[in-house]
């Protein structure tokens, strides 16, 4: 099932007076009557950085006035750090012009003076700037900026501050995971170190969410609980509101819509309560999804219109493309086509020219989606083979597997830190052939879950290095192999096939072929939406049952991503081919789908498939890779004259090796218009469905 993924919520609470305790406020605000001059000033800008994010409006207040002392009695070092505080308070009210404006007399002055500190809270303030407004690159470049300078002061919390920042723009904007986990775990090292809990809450926040985008739900959901867990007696409603906003993320990605509408209701609230126009706007963006899944439409719509109305006020990009696609959904299950597909349209445009990569990819699936229901095939087939290359780039084999090795990396050094603090001989071999073991499984890419030591999160390893072999070359839903078991063994398939066309004389080669079928299941985002991504899960579990007993012992049946199987059929005649892709066809259409609570659906696949060596002429025009390009381009085919049908390619007797290697994006539609490659279809027609 194609991984999907939800934006996270205000999450970049994350500097260094934010994690202090709200302790001493009220009677710090009874002491100013009697206080005047410096003193009251001095007093005035510390009121300011304690009140910022929950009581905004009366820190700019505070902030304000102390501004105006300092402007006729000059006092730098507290001049900046109010300035750097109320520019946080304005960015809470979602005034952008007054926080910009304030964060840059900060910056100015920090640099005139000499003040590091000041200067890299100034430039994170305006990287957040950024960030709300959708630059996810722009947000970058100010963050490593101000984490260079707190390198160089050797601040450590304010260190782990702008490292949840990187973080949180990695995975939000950029959907670059692995580099967003490695700068997370690099942040909670430091803060379990410093035993601060408000801010090892906010990792593990923040971790939550990237586990969350790669689909890893109950991992997720356990790092949010324990978030919750440590904010539980503090007033940090604005981050506990964010926290309460992805488990009803996860919670509506898992079907579970009733705690999905609670934590988001409970967001919502506290939101509102604070006083923050853009969370707000995101909460009920992320509540108009969860009636949307429930079918109550109107109110859906209510919640959507009411959150776009004032994310376009705020200028929350993000909040506004999500948003713009939450409508767009909430039209198409209303059969309005035209109007989802307008949406979807804006969210993509707004996406990719934000680079807000991962909404840009969901707005893609979307929009294909619309385009089908609307009658446009041709644009519909553009969409999704442009969501599907830019979902391959998000989430490739690579990325997953350094996702993991990041984790590993972690726990070893968690175990080395434990060695140090550890006295005596005796302990330090006790744990030394943990350590070993530890480094194996990084050797190996055996997965290893998340360690966090104090909290008792993740601490499950594989047992032996032939367990974790096995685990790297299966798909953990299916039970069916994946793609890095391919590119393990698909070398010793295509040398028995070559071994056995040489020995072999034409009339004997009948089972001398590979045949690669790629197999799409239609309309499958629909169940997730509809259902639920634990009826999607179940789906694919079933459709890979009814694979399991349609293929031969000596097939290998392959979760290729997503909604997408390949059957790589050895020792194979591809004069039977079509017959093979038929059965797969039919039984996948008679099945009816079980999503629980007694319930059934039914879905149909489009198969596209071609056979190695391509070319029985010229063998070594094709390679195995782009013999399955073509079977995909095969499978597009498929979908765009109807979908529910197959379509194989194979190249005719006069094709000639140098027309074969002149393949391009279009190469499949070209050939078959010069008759360089033959089809054959479970429809009448696959040239004239261009």
């Amino acid at each position: 099932m194609i991984r999907r993924a939800r934006a996270a919520g205000l999450l970049l609470l994350c500097t260094t007076a934010s994690l202090r305790a709200q302790t001493g406020t009220g009677a710090l605000e009874a002491q100013l009557p009697s206080l005047a001059g410096a003193a009251r000033a001095h007093a005035l800008t510390e009121l300011t950085d304690q009140l910022k994010n929950d009581s905004p409006r009366k820190a700019i207040e505070y902030g304000t006035e102390a501004l105006a002392f300092y402007a006729t009695h000059p006092e730098p070092a507290y001049q900046v750090r109010t300035l750097d505080e109320i520019a946080w308070a304005y960015m809470i009210v979602s005034d952008y012009a007054n926080a910009s404006a304030s964060a840059t007399k900060g910056r100015d002055l920090a640099e005139k003076v000499g003040d590091i500190k000041g200067l890299a809270r100034a430039l994170n303030n305006l990287g957040v700037i950024d960030q709300r407004r959708g630059d996810g690159p722009g947000a970058m470049t100010l963050f490593e900026a101000s984490l260079r300078l707190y390198r160089q002061a050797g601040l450590q919390l304010e260190i782990a501050a702008e490292l949840n920042n990187l973080g949180f723009v990695a995975s939000s904007m950029l959907a670059d995971y692995d580099r967003a986990l490695a700068y997370q775990l690099e942040a909670l090292k430091i803060r379990e170190a410093l035993g601060d809990e408000n801010a090892i809450a906010l990792s593990m926040n923040n971790i939550g969410i990237i586990y969350d985008r790669t689909g890893d739900f109950d991992k997720a959901i356990e790092c949010f609980r324990q978030s919750l867990e440590l904010r539980k007696g503090t007033n940090a409603q604005n981050r506990i509101a964010a926290t309460l906003t992805n488990l009803g993320d996860v919670y509506l990605e898992k079907g579970d819509l009733q705690k999905a509408l609670d934590a988001q209701q409970q967001a919502l609230a506290l939101r509102r309560q604070v006083g923050d126009p853009e969370g707000t706007a995101f909460s009920l963006s992320r509540l108009g999804k969860v009636y949307t899944r429930m079918g109550r439409y109107d109110l859906a719509r209510q919640d959507l219109d009411e959150a776009l109305a004032a994310a376009e006020k705020t200028g929350d990009k993000n909040t506004i493309a999500n948003t713009l696609l939450g409508l767009s959904e909430v039209a198409l299950r209303q059969n309005r086509a035209r109007e989802a597909v307008q949406l979807a349209t804006r969210a993509t445009g707004l996406a990719q020219q934000t680079s807000l990569r991962d909404v840009y990819r969901r707005a893609l699936e979307a929009l294909s989606a619309a385009q089908e229901k609307a009658g446009d095939a041709a644009g519909a087939l553009a969409s999704f083979k442009t969501f599907k290359e830019e979902n391959d780039r998000i989430f490739d084999e690579e990325k997953s597997k350094r996702l993991e090795n990041v984790e590993q990396r972690y726990e070893l050094e968690k175990r080395e830190a434990e060695i140090e603090r550890l006295k005596g001989a005796e302990a330090e071999r006790a744990l030394d052939a943990d350590r070993h073991q530890l480094q194996l499984n990084v050797t190996i890419g055996a997965t290893v879950l998340l360690g966090v030591i104090g909290f008792g999160v993740y601490r499950r390893r594989v047992e032996s290095a032939r367990i974790a072999e096995q685990l790297s070359i299966t798909d953990s839903l299916t039970g069916l192999k994946n793609r890095r078991y391919v590119m393990q063994t698909i070398g010793a398939d295509l040398a028995a096939i070559q071994r056995r066309r040489r020995g072999a004389l034409p009339a004997d080669a009948a089972d001398a072929d590979l045949v690669f079928l790629l197999i799409d299941i239609d309309r499958f985002k629909s169940v997730n939406d509809e259902f639920g991504h634990r009826a999607g899960d179940a789906v694919l579990t079933q459709i890979a049952a009814i694979l399991r007993e349609i293929c031969r012992a000596s097939d290998t049946l392959v979760r290729w991503g997503g909604e997408e199987f390949l059957i790589v059929s050895r020792f194979a005649d591809r004069r039977r081919a079509s017959a093979f892709a038929e059965r797969v066809r039919s039984e996948i259409e008679r099945e009816a789908f079980s999503i629980g609570d007694g319930r059934t659906i039914h879905r149909t696949c489009s198969i596209g498939f071609a056979s190695y060596p391509f070319s029985l002429a010229a063998p070594d025009a094709l390679s195995w890779e782009q013999i399955v390009a073509v079977a995909d381009d095969a499978l597009y085919i498929a979908k765009r004259t109807g979908a529910n049908a197959w379509v194989g390619v194979s190249a005719s007797p006069s094709a000639t090796e140098e027309a074969l290697r002149k393949r391009s994006s279009n190469s499949l539609e070209r050939w078959i218009g010069e008759g360089v490659v033959l089809t054959e279809s479970s429809r009448e027609s696959v040239v004239d469905s261009r």
